[in-house]
C-alpha cells in the first residue's frame, strides 16, 4: 500500500522589469509528475496595483488549483494587493489542459474577462462540439498512417478522440489575432502605461 500523495506548496518566484511591472512565476502540478507555470502580472503601486492579470490556470484536478493558492502567497510575501477579486485579465496562452483546464474552476473565482487565441477560443468556448469536430480528423489521421485501429497506438489514438481538453466551455471576451499564442498573449497581458 502506498501512502497518498500530498499536493506540495506551489513555488513563488519573482521578476522585475525595467519599466517597474512584476511578475511572479507560480509552478503548480498540472497533473502527476506534470508542473506548469502559471504567471501573475502585477503593474503600479503594489497597495493599489493598476493592472493584474493571471496567465494560464493549470489543470482543473485540484493538484492543480490547490496551487493557485500562490496569490495569497503573493500578498504575503510581497505586499502585493493582488487576489482573485483585483484581477484585471485572465489570460490563456493556448487551450491545452495543463494551461486551460483550470479555467472553469478561476472563473467560479473572479469575474475578470478572458483572453485567448483566436485558434483557442472555439476549444475554450466549447470543448465537446470541438472534440465531435476533431473525431474524424483524428482517425482519418490514423488511418493515413497506417495505424491499424487495434494496434495499441491506434487504441491510445483512439481514447484521444474521446478527450476533453476542458470539463466545461467558458465565456470569452477578447479573442486575440496576433500570429502566435505567446505574443498574443503577452501583448495583451502586460497593457502600455
Amino acid at each position: 500500500m502506498t501512502a497518498p500523495l500530498s499536493t506540495p506548496a506551489p513555488r513563488l518566484t519573482r521578476t522585475l522589469t525595467s519599466g517597474g511591472t512584476r511578475i511572479y512565476t507560480l509552478t503548480v502540478r498540472a497533473f502527476e509528475g506534470l508542473s506548469v507555470n502559471v504567471f501573475v502580472v502585477v503593474r503600479g503601486d503594489p497597495a493599489r496595483p493598476d493592472y493584474v492579470a493571471l496567465v494560464d490556470t493549470g489543470s482543473g484536478l485540484s493538484l492543480s488549483t490547490e496551487g493557485l493558492t500562490g496569490l495569497a502567497a503573493i500578498r504575503d510575501t510581497w505586499g502585493e494587493a493582488c487576489s482573485w477579486r483585483t484581477l484585471d485579465r485572465i489570460v490563456v496562452t493556448h487551450a491545452h489542459p495543463d494551461h486551460a483546464g483550470g479555467l472553469p474552476f478561476v472563473r467560479t473565482l473572479t469575474d475578470a474577462p478572458v483572453a485567448a487565441h483566436v485558434r483557442g477560443v472555439p476549444i475554450l468556448q466549447d470543448p465537446e462540439s470541438y472534440r465531435d469536430t476533431m473525431r474524424p480528423r483524428l482517425e482519418a489521421y490514423r488511418t493515413w498512417l497506417g495505424v491499424p485501429a487495434d494496434s495499441p497506438y491506434g487504441v491510445r489514438l483512439g481514447n484521444r478522440t474521446r478527450n476533453l481538453m476542458l470539463p466545461s466551455g467558458c465565456l470569452f471576451i477578447l479573442p486575440l489575432k496576433t500570429a502566435t499564442y505567446w505574443t498574443a498573449s503577452f501583448r495583451w497581458c502586460i497593457p502600455r502605461a
